[in-house]
């Protein structure tokens, strides 16, 4: 777009037009054919759901990003998106665990909310509100991607727990991919 631009500002409209045309009729083709479906087909397909539960978990991990952080501070109410279906199976998997502990993290990228709102405040509230234990929840807030969320967890759930997350191969079950693994 930009070089047919120039083109135009340069007075060839001939050669603008072999780059335009082209150019817009990729844009229209992508943008009207669903292609994100087919290219993310094979990853979401990638791992199938375990068959069996197993019979004891070291815990429940809820990845942040399935709330609506806009709706639910301006409506003081529990506002959830795309991904809120992790607080639906933390809910499910705490209700058939109910000694594992529930651990939240994730923290808002909204600049306009810094300081503001945080999803661990949402998080807490919703679990508290669909019954899951104050005691067995574990809230962080601070990180703002999986590797930080990872290294966050692993220092809350050593304070809380007395054991490593990483070097201990703690193995959990991660809501939002969908994973279930024995911790044996």
């Amino acid at each position: 777009m930009t070089l047919a631009t120039m083109f135009l500002a340069k007075g060839a409209i001939f050669a603008s037009k072999k780059v335009l045309v082209p150019t817009v009729l990729f844009m229209l083709a992508v943008a009207l054919y669903p292609e994100g479906d087919s290219v993310m087909h094979p990853l979401e397909s990638r791992f199938k759901k375990a068959l069996t539960m197993s019979q004891s978990i070291a815990g429940i991990i809820v990845l942040g990003g399935g709330e609506q952080l806009k709706t639910s501070f301006s409506w003081q109410t529990y506002e959830l998106g795309a991904g809120g279906d992790g607080y639906i199976g933390a809910a499910l998997l705490a209700k058939r665990y109910p000694t594992a502990p529930v651990i939240f993290t994730g923290e808002n990228n909204l600049l306009s909310f810094q300081g503001k709102a945080e999803e661990g405040s949402i998080a807490r509230s919703l679990l508290l509100f669909v019954g899951i234990d104050v005691a067995r929840l574990i809230i962080e807030s601070k990180s703002r991607n999986t590797v930080v969320n990872t290294i966050f967890i692993n220092t809350l759930i050593t304070q809380r727990a007395g054991h490593n997350f990483l070097s201990g191969l703690l193995f959990i079950f991660l809501v939002q991919w969908g994973l279930l693994v024995n911790k044996d």
